[in-house]
């Protein structure tokens, strides 16, 4: 059994890079949630997650599975394409020249 409490929690052992899992796009994901009229606790109790992790996936902190980025879709009526960023886009490079 884990002992976390004596387990040392260490900021620069946080992964770094990209998100896990797919990334979302958080401002389509935002403006969709607007849209609806929903707020970040609404859309987190119809998608079966916490109002916090809705509020990381919009500010681009964590990637999404499958399966969540097909729940927010639903919740969202709109196509799961539609929250996917192109895996091949870096925000951090886009706009520069190779």
């Amino acid at each position: 059994m884990l002992d976390f409490a004596s387990t040392p929690f260490h900021y620069g052992s946080m992964p770094t890079g990209r998100p896990r899992g797919h990334p979302v796009r958080g401002a389509e994901l935002r403006r969709r949630r607007e849209e609806a009229g929903l707020r970040k606790t609404q859309l987190a109790k119809e998608c079966g997650f916490s109002a916090r992790y809705v509020a990381d996936l919009e500010k681009e902190r964590y990637g999404a599975s499958v399966e969540m980025l097909h729940r927010l879709a639903a919740a969202l009526d709109c196509p799961v394409a539609v929250l996917m960023q192109d895996p091949d886009s870096d925000p951090l490079t886009a706009g520069t020249a190779a």
